[in-house]
């Protein structure tokens, strides 16, 4: 687990211990780091040896945005912390075993390529192909999604295929431009949604 989300997390106090003081003062480019401290944590405590543990089991209640604008500033703070610490990340995670790095890797470099990836199919590559292509980036998006909530609902029987299906094409629609201000605006150290 390469964040230990704020909400539902848990420590041994003799891990905290080693990083707390390096945690409190953080500063990533210059600036100190203000959004993101469950991901720091997690990554300090990572690159120490520690190992982090995911519950399946464990429930946990948050405040979520109940306005776009909100949302869309919480998904800002949190892409600039995921870039951040994926950075950070990459230093040290090829010490944790081939399993453990190369899903890391995997993950982050497909998670900072996505956006670019989206904005290719849909504003590039129709210039050349023509809007066919838009379709064929859709359907392929729909498929993936498809896979994993089928997946899901296999491994959690309370979860709705049609909820991540609504959820997948909200994020094929703001997801790329999000991110791209996140990644291009990491230094900015406001909370956003405070």
């Amino acid at each position: 687990v390469v964040c230990i989300s704020g909400c539902a997390a848990a420590y041994r106090i003799s891990a905290i211990n080693g990083v707390i003081d390096e945690w409190r003062v953080q500063r990533f480019l210059g600036r100190y780091c203000k959004d993101s401290e469950d991901r720091g944590l997690t990554t300090m405590l990572l690159r120490s040896g520690y190992s982090t543990v995911y519950s399946p089991d464990a429930l946990t209640s948050t405040y979520v945005p109940e306005r776009f604008a909100k949302y869309v500033k919480q998904q800002i703070r949190w892409r600039r912390g995921f870039f951040r610490e994926a950075i950070l990340g990459c230093m040290f995670m090829y010490k944790r075993g081939i399993g453990a790095s190369a899903l890391f890797y995997a993950n982050n470099f497909a998670t900072i390529l996505a956006p670019f990836v989206t904005l290719i199919w849909v504003f590039i590559l129709p210039i050349f192909f023509g809007l066919w292509i838009i379709g064929v980036y859709i359907i392929g998006a729909a498929l993936t999604t498809i896979g994993i909530s089928i997946y899901c609902r296999i491994e959690r029987k309370d979860y709705s295929i049609f909820s991540m299906l609504a959820w997948a094409i909200f994020n094929l629609l703001t997801n790329p431009f999000i991110s791209l201000y996140a990644y291009l605006t990491v230094r900015n150290g406001g909370w956003l949604t405070r």
